[in-house]
């Protein structure tokens, strides 16, 4: 899976953003930026965007990074018509594509949570918090452009992406653990001829017993017995 750096050692440049409605058959025009990413957050969709050869379906409550030299248009028309935030920044830092599993990343953040001013967002993910992206969103926007000491919406904007990773991040952790309940239940299902117990099953699954109880009960809404 490719993720893509953004370093936070210093804010990141707010360059440009607003609001894009359009009513039905509307497409994406071709377009290419130079140096500068960008961040969809779909309000009514699907959109459908190319980001080179690979193609995307975005839908409301999603998000879409955009990396900086990179061709990308609307491959298909959204017949109902679309909603949109777009919002344009640059990075102070030279950044990179990461190809990493998404375990691996989320292992990475769990075992240095603060290891590096840094993170990786994937060219699409599902908000965990959409109302709280979109007030982001909205100060950013409604934030004077004069020039002032502080660049208060390079602060903001910096904010929103640390918000998105942390949504993206606890979102994955939601579904990780949502499919290990589900393998669980798999296991039992497979052994419940055997004479079972929670300590039994989390020595089997080198899991420990209580975290074994807490996520099967929150996933299920059942106790391991």
């Amino acid at each position: 899976m490719n993720f893509y750096s953004v370093t936070l050692e210093k804010t990141v440049l707010f360059y440009k953003g607003g609001e894009f409605t359009a009513h039905e058959n509307w497409k994406h025009k071709r377009m290419f930026h130079k140096g500068d990413y960008e961040i969809i957050l779909c309000v009514k969709g699907p959109i459908y965007i190319q980001l080179d050869q690979e193609q995307y379906v975005i839908n409301a409550g999603e998000i879409l990074l955009i990396p900086p030299f990179i061709n990308f248009f609307g491959y298909k028309n959204s017949t109902q018509g679309v909603d949109f935030y777009w919002l344009h920044f640059f990075s102070r830092f030279k950044e990179s594509k990461i190809n990493l599993k998404e375990s691996d990343l989320i292992a990475s953040v769990k075992n240095n949570p603060s290891k590096d001013r840094k993170i990786l967002l994937p060219n699409k993910f599902t908000l965990a918090d959409y109302e709280q992206s979109v007030i982001l969103i909205h100060q950013i926007l409604s934030s004077r452009s004069e020039s002032s000491y502080l660049q208060m919406r390079d602060y903001l904007t910096s904010a929103l992406l640390i918000q998105l990773f942390n949504s993206y991040i606890s979102n994955s952790y939601i579904n990780e653990e949502d499919s290990r309940a589900s393998f669980i239940k798999e296991w039992i299902r497979a052994h419940i001829s055997s004479t079972l117990t929670v300590p039994g099953i989390a020595k089997q699954l080198e899991l420990n017993p209580d975290y074994l109880t807490r996520i099967f009960k929150k996933c299920t809404g059942m106790t391991m017995l």
